[in-house]
């Protein structure tokens, strides 16, 4: 079984060395969003979500494009954690009527053993 306190590392699925997003409250404690279900299970999983930006870089109305492995809640969770991020007004890559729109990319990874 995992350890609570490090049972998850979420990390941006092939950051660049200036991440496109980071957390606006410090990375302790996330492993409250991690699908109880999976950690039990010690299943990994990858979400895309897509989030219109505001001036300020906080992430709305936001939808899951994809989720892998599907079934284990990781989108879910994602969303619980959309709040906690700043978006880099640079790392939009479309506008729609609603403003900029950013592609998220997370990943829940178990530590290494």
């Amino acid at each position: 079984m995992l350890g609570l306190a490090a049972a998850v590392m979420l990390q941006a699925a092939g950051a660049p060395t200036e991440p496109a997003w980071r957390p606006v409250v410090a990375p302790k404690g996330e492993v409250r969003f991690y699908p109880s279900r999976a950690q039990r299970a010690e299943i990994e999983g990858e979400v895309v979500m897509e989030c219109v930006v505001t001036p300020e870089g906080r992430p709305l109305k936001c939808r899951i494009l994809s989720e892998t492995p599907a079934g284990w809640e990781f989108g879910e969770a994602t969303f619980r954690l959309a709040h906690k991020f700043k978006v880099r007004p640079d790392a939009t890559s479309t506008v729609t009527p609603d403003g900029p729109v950013a592609r998220i990319p997370m990943r829940f990874k178990r530590p290494p053993k």
